[in-house]
């Protein structure tokens, strides 16, 4: 009779739905997904959420995609689980890649494609079939090309985009050419990263781009700056909760105070030139503010950098209590127990830190903010 009541007890679906999302392994997934026919539609839906399209070598990459479509062609009811798909581009050949692009997914929400050094006309035709699916929300793109075909690409996407994670330089001597009037199409991004700026902060200002920034909550333009003094940032700074960026010498100071609804903000910290940009932009820092955390990234910070840091951020005038979080290396000791660097602010209990891990941080802010972006 028990062991009845056991068997009954893993068929009931509330139970075993949220159990097997626990799981991480692959091998646990396909091990579940043959249990019953309960255990195999939440299974399936994991095994098959995100797939990964890159192997060491165009090979056997291309024989993963054919496996991945005779898959799916052989149990079509496999699809609706594909919820995010990444692709490396550089090891397939362009007609593998025109295959992917153009299945007909039926929930698809994310797309990475990442190694095209010389994106073509080919390639842009067959993303552009990719990122025009309805369901597609979020778009990770690393490219190499052409102006004009770097237009291709987005004619007609997806008008439920809201994430942009973009790393685009142009292969000639082109640029774009800035608008005196904004774009008059209505993809409202939410989510906006740039870390590569070479002339993708541009095409933002071009008649051409198919998105507007007035719904931003998160923005990343790495040392781009002088970009949050442009005609299409400036109406959004107030409405932007998360900024991540380079204080550099060379650069404009970004002046925190324009961005009156911060809630999170993230400094990149390499070298010791930018320690002065980077206490000049905290020192914008007012009380009206709602900053709640301050994230330092960097690769070693040396003691006087630390103390300075320490007094600035432990005297800044915020009226609430806020996390100072600092990302490095997880070998270097000094970044891993960073009380003694900060007394201050350890003092406060105020100072913490964690491994490198940015995109998973991103989604956990967008999540908070009522959206939620489907990458990790």
């Amino acid at each position: 009779m028990e062991t009845k009541q056991n068997h009954r007890l893993f068929a009931v679906q509330e139970l075993v739905d949220p159990c097997i999302g626990l799981l991480e392994s692959a091998s646990d997934l396909r091990a579940s997904a043959l249990v019953s026919r309960s255990w195999a539609y939440p299974a399936q839906s994991h095994i098959f959420s995100e797939i990964t399209l890159s192997y060491a070598d165009l090979p056997e990459t291309e024989r993963l995609c054919s496996r991945f479509q005779d898959t799916l062609h052989t149990s079509p009811h496999l699809t609706r689980h594909v919820r995010r798909l990444y692709i490396h581009a550089d090891r397939l050949s362009i007609e593998k890649f025109a295959e992917i692009c153009t299945f007909a997914f039926t929930h698809l929400e994310s797309v990475l494609v990442t190694g095209i050094a010389d994106l073509t006309l080919s390639h842009a035709i067959a993303l552009q079939q990719l990122i025009s699916l309805p369901t597609i929300t979020s778009v990770k793109l690393g490219c190499r090309t052409e102006l004009s075909v770097f237009f291709q690409i987005w004619d007609r996407c997806s008008p439920s985009i809201r994430d942009l994670f973009l790393i685009f330089t142009l292969q000639s001597t082109e640029t774009f050419t800035p608008i005196s009037h904004p774009p008059s199409s209505h993809i409202r991004l939410e989510s906006l990263r740039i870390p590569i700026a070479d002339g993708a902060l541009d095409w933002l200002r071009h008649e051409m781009c198919p998105f507007e920034l007035s719904g931003l909550k998160g923005l990343s333009i790495n040392d781009s700056t002088e970009a949050l003094g442009w005609d299409i940032f400036v109406p959004v700074l107030s409405s932007i909760g998360l900024l991540e960026f380079v204080p550099t010498s060379f650069k404009p100071l970004v002046d925190l105070s324009s961005l009156s609804n911060l809630v999170e903000i993230r400094i990149t910290l390499w070298t010791d030139i930018q320690r002065a940009p980077t206490l000049d932009t905290l020192s914008t820092i007012t009380a009206s503010h709602r900053i709640r955390r301050i994230v330092i990234i960097c690769d070693i910070l040396l003691p006087l950098i630390c103390a300075q840091l320490d007094a600035k951020l432990s005297g800044l005038p915020l009226r609430h209590s806020f996390d100072v979080i600092i990302v490095g290396r997880p070998n270097d000791l000094q970044l891993q127990f960073p009380t003694p660097n900060f007394p201050r602010l350890a003092s406060q209990n105020m100072v913490h830190h964690r491994m490198f891990a940015p995109d998973k941080w991103w989604k956990s802010f967008m999540t908070t903010t009522g959206y939620r972006p489907p990458f990790p």
